[in-house]
């Protein structure tokens, strides 16, 4: 049966003819989306998935993975859970002709995060990988401070951070270029003044002057690693790491480690996440990046 793609452009369109092809094409994507649905591991259903689209299962084909029946309701279930509900205090407006209006999932908490711009969206993938911070809730507020005249102003933060020592931050981020003329400076300096800690124990602004774009990078990675996390081949790449001193070649230990390439780096990224690994040098987090063993005694305590 031929498909859409083949029939020839000079050829007259035959009614049936198209009609089927549509009709496989249909069934194909069906059997694709049930394989992503019901394969037992969700990243192999991927893979399996990429290789069967857009080909028709042959009879008797049995692509290896076991399956319980399911219903129809369930199939979408296993494969995407809902985020909970986020916690913002505002959630930024559908239309915009000036900013980005977005949506991310944070898997520390499962909740949903609304943004409103590209650079709130890096800097909060660079708070979710920060080390020290325990909780972040996205667009704080609305908070109320008093201007010099006397008049009352609501105000919501783009973020509210948590530490592990207990310190609440509240953040208010602004590209550079419009922090004098947005007058942010001013209203985070009316929330110093007049703390009184109910709501923050310090008020900061930030801007791209305040992370740089290789840790936005490194931030996403990690963010990428940890949903592919694999205990075992990061507890065989620590063994490895143990005997190295000094400084080395990350490429060099992840083609020598035994490990498939690709889950070799998803490893090291990990170790990276926790503080076991560290740059030796400014730069990014890549395959051929130069890096150090950090924090000796706490990899030796690890089980």
């Amino acid at each position: 049966m031929p498909e859409i793609s083949k029939i020839k452009s000079d050829a007259k369109p035959n009614k049936a003819e198209l009609r089927r092809a549509r009709e496989e094409e249909a069934e194909n994507a069906s059997h694709l989306w049930t394989m992503l649905a019901t394969a037992t591991n969700p990243a192999d259903g991927a893979v399996l998935g990429l290789h069967s689209a857009g080909k028709r299962r042959p009879r008797g084909y049995d692509d290896g993975f076991a399956r319980d029946p399911v219903s129809e309701d369930e199939r979408f279930s296993r494969a995407w859970e809902p985020p909970l509900a986020s916690r913002a205090g505002r959630v930024p407006g559908a239309r915009s002709k000036e900013a980005i209006r977005g949506r991310m999932h944070n898997d520390a908490n499962g909740r949903e995060m609304h943004l409103d711009s590209a650079l709130e969206w890096d800097f909060l993938c660079v708070l979710r990988t920060h080390r020290h911070i325990v909780d972040i809730q996205e667009q704080a507020g609305p908070v109320t401070y008093v201007d010099e005249a006397g008049k009352f102003h609501e105000h919501t933060f783009d973020a509210l951070v948590i530490t592990d020592d207990g310190t609440r931050v509240a953040i208010a981020v602004k590209p550079e270029d419009k922090r004098q003329s947005s007058g942010v400076d001013k209203v985070v300096g009316y929330f110093r003044e007049q703390n009184d800690g109910s709501f923050a124990d310090r008020f900061v602004v930030r801007s791209r002057h305040h992370f740089t774009r290789d840790q936005v990078h490194d931030a996403r990675l990690i963010l990428r690693a940890r949903r592919e996390q694999d205990g075992a081949d990061c507890d065989r790449l620590r063994t490895i790491l143990l005997k190295i001193p000094g400084t080395f070649r990350l490429s060099d230990v992840l083609e020598s480690s035994g490990i498939e390439l690709g889950k070799a780096f998803i490893a090291a990224v990990n170790l990276f996440d926790e503080g076991l690994l560290e740059l030796a040098c400014a730069g990014r987090f890549l395959h051929d990046a130069t890096v150090r063993v950090a924090n000796l005694g706490q990899i030796e305590a690890k089980p």
